[in-house]
């Protein structure tokens, strides 16, 4: 049989290696900017790579990731802080101070008073600790644990008595059995 074309590499779609050997999707792989599940390709976001006329997977991938950090790059620029230029400086050489800022000076603390929480509003009624809590908690398992002995308690006397009509029922059916057996003699 002889050898067929060379065939095109899907990826990369040059002629001459295959999957193992495509040094494209290595770079790829190793800059992060490309994922493959089974044979088809994905973004890293892992939205499916489309394979819709001549253009390679790896030409789109590639437009994809410099769209990418280009758009993370324009986001950093307008949410990163930037420093005021430094000809912006008083005479004594601090560097001026930014009006939207403000610093609690101590005398501004003087009138600080803790929040207060009013205990009207407070499903456990008080603040007094975790004992009121932990005895709810208790309280609650108990009661929780008592319905679940009865509930067990229930199904084993549902289960008794199962027992108990299955047995006279198999008793009936073998006395009716005997009483025809009898009739037949």
């Amino acid at each position: 049989m002889a050898p067929g074309p060379p065939l095109k590499w899907a990826y990369c779609k040059e002629k001459g290696h295959t999957t193992t050997r495509c040094t494209h999707l290595a770079e790829d792989f190793d800059k992060r900017i490309v994922r493959t599940q089974g044979e088809s390709y994905l973004f890293p976001n892992y939205q499916g790579v489309p394979m819709e006329g001549n253009e390679s997977a790896k030409n789109i991938v590639r437009a994809f990731s410099k769209e990418q950090a280009e758009l993370n790059k324009k986001f950093m620029e307008k949410t990163v802080f930037k420093q005021k230029p430094e000809e912006e400086v008083n005479p004594t050489g601090r560097k001026s101070e930014d009006k939207s800022i403000s610093i609690a000076h101590d005398e501004d603390w003087s009138n600080w008073k803790p929040p207060t929480i009013s205990s009207a509003n407070d499903p456990f009624e008080s603040h007094i600790g975790l004992k009121q809590t932990k005895k709810r908690m208790k309280r609650q398992a108990k009661i929780k644990s008592q319905r679940r002995k009865q509930l067990f308690q229930e199904l084993i006397l549902k289960r008794k008595k199962m027992k108990k009509d299955s047995y006279y029922l198999q008793n009936s059916k073998i006395q009716i059995f005997q009483n025809q057996t009898n009739l037949r003699r």
